[in-house]
């Protein structure tokens, strides 16, 4: 399947809190592949990069916006809270400044356009470079 939009498409193990990101909760194996919302009749486009881990995922889009959905124990999304998202939520990233992404287990990152870098998520073992340790971060 092509996309010409930027869409992405995900499948697989969709635990209870909606990993594949299109809406669904509770369909354990989603064996087809299934677009990624970011609200009731809309759908994640013009994405440049993505990347997954076994519980959440995130993607940025050519605007520089990074959306998250999945499992959101310790602030995983960024979003503010710890609510997980059967679909697409918007990061509160300021400016929509992101240039690069990554995803960790517990954690994720951006590169910001201007070389700077932010973080969110768990922070136990100081995986977010704050300084600090066995707190979370529930945003950027």
């Amino acid at each position: 399947m092509e996309s010409t939009n930027g869409e992405v498409w995900c499948w697989g193990y969709n635990n209870k809190n909606g990993i594949v990101g299109n809406g669904t909760n509770g369909t354990k194996f989603q064996t087809t592949p299934g677009r990624v919302k970011t609200g009731a009749s809309t759908f994640l486009t013009a994405v440049k990069e993505v990347d997954v881990d076994s519980v959440h995922a995130c993607a940025l889009t050519t605007s520089g916006e990074v959306w998250c959905w999945g499992e959101n124990n310790g602030g995983r999304l960024g979003t503010g809270s710890s609510t997980p998202a059967v679909s697409g939520t918007a990061l509160k990233i300021v400016n929509s400044d992101a240039a690069a992404l990554s995803v960790g287990y517990d954690s994720a990152c951006i590169i910001t356009t201007t070389g700077g870098v932010k973080c969110w998520g768990h922070n136990v073992r100081g995986q977010i470079g704050n300084g600090g340790g066995a707190s979370y971060n529930y945003t950027p």
